[in-house]
């Protein structure tokens, strides 16, 4: 049961980074701050942040959920030195980048705003992916992502 109610609160995170950050909180700011080419409107632009920031968070959602079947199913610990799969946490963080690389080639450019929206990309797809595994990690590898000790005191 605490493997669903773990899954459950990763897919929550992602939820609401979609939902709440993208969708409300990010859209508003950047209507007020980005000025798009002519012939582009700021709803049809902010839909295709909306779009590509979702495909971020679908990706961190992807690695996170992937990271937690790795860590709980895979990865077998024997003794406290063989819980240390950073490494492996780390080539999964490459999956939500990818998504970056992907949002940054297609979003449609800017007269003035696009660093400040290729910054949300990167810290909506990293943000994601780090909340959901550094405080839903299985138990074994809990202290895996970085600085999680810090955050984590379950």
């Amino acid at each position: 049961m605490k493997h669903i109610l773990n899954l459950f609160w990763i897919t929550i995170v992602a939820l609401f980074f979609y939902f709440v950050v993208v969708g409300i909180i990010e859209e508003q700011f950047l209507s007020q701050k980005i000025i798009p080419f002519a012939g582009t409107s700021i709803q049809g632009w902010l839909s295709d942040f909306r779009y590509w920031g979702g495909m971020g968070i679908l990706m961190a959602w992807l690695a996170s959920v992937s990271w937690y079947a790795l860590a709980q199913w895979v990865f077998r610990v024997n003794n406290l030195s063989d819980a240390g799969r950073r490494g492996v946490w780390g080539v999964l963080m490459l999956i939500p980048l990818a998504a970056v690389v992907a949002a940054f080639i297609f979003t449609r450019r800017l007269q003035a705003g696009m660093e400040l929206a290729l910054a949300l990309y990167v810290a909506n797809a990293l943000l994601c992916y780090y909340l959901a595994t550094a405080f839903f990690s299985p138990p074994a590898h809990k202290y895996v992502p970085l600085f999680a000790s810090a955050l984590r005191r379950w």
